[in-house]
C-alpha cells in the first residue's frame, strides 16, 4: 500500500506539471504578437522563418467606409528585383467578432482588418507597407503556429 501511495503521488505530480504547462502554453496562444504596430509605414521582413504566408494588416476601427478610404492609399512594395507585385486582398468588410477576435476589439484603439498580403513567391527581404492611417501587422505563419500550440496545450490538459 505504501508503494501504491507513492505511485499515486507521482502520477498526481505529473498531472499537475502537465496542467501548468498547458495553461502557460494555452494562454500565450491567446495573445497576439505584433510584427509591427502603430505606424503609417511598416517594414516587414520575409524570410524562411518570418512572413512566408504573408501578413495581415490592421487599422483603427472607424467602420468599413473609413477602411475603404484607407485602402485607396494602401500599397505594398516588394524588395528590389522582385519583378512583380505582391498579392494584396482587401479585408475592410470583415467585421471584428468580439468572441473570437478579442485581440482586435479589446485593443486600444479597437482594430479591424484592412488588408492581407502574400509575398512574391520565393522573394525574401523587406516589404514596405504604406497607408495614410496607422497600421498594425501580424505574421500569419507565426499566428497559425501559436494557434496550433494552443490546441495541443488544450489536448494535453484533457489527457
Amino acid at each position: 500500500s505504501k508503494i501504491l501511495t507513492g505511485v499515486g503521488f507521482l502520477v498526481g505530480l505529473i498531472g499537475i506539471c502537465v496542467a501548468v504547462a498547458g495553461v502557460v502554453t494555452g494562454s500565450s496562444a491567446l495573445t497576439v504578437e505584433w510584427a509591427a504596430e502603430d505606424k503609417t509605414t511598416l517594414n516587414l521582413e520575409v524570410s524562411d522563418e518570418h512572413g512566408v504566408l504573408g501578413y495581415t494588416i490592421y487599422m483603427e476601427d472607424d467602420g468599413p467606409s473609413a477602411c475603404d478610404t484607407a485602402f485607396v492609399t494602401f500599397s505594398v512594395t516588394a524588395p528590389e528585383g522582385a519583378g512583380e507585385r505582391s498579392d494584396v486582398t482587401k479585408m475592410c468588410h470583415e467585421r471584428p467578432n468580439e468572441e473570437t477576435q478579442s485581440y482586435m476589439t479589446s485593443h486600444e484603439p479597437p482594430l479591424r482588418k484592412l488588408a492581407r498580403f502574400s509575398p512574391v513567391h520565393g522573394v525574401h527581404g523587406e516589404y514596405v507597407v504604406n497607408s495614410q492611417v496607422r497600421m498594425w501587422a501580424t505574421d500569419d505563419l507565426k499566428e497559425i503556429g501559436e494557434a496550433v500550440g494552443g490546441i495541443f496545450a488544450a489536448m494535453g490538459m484533457m489527457i
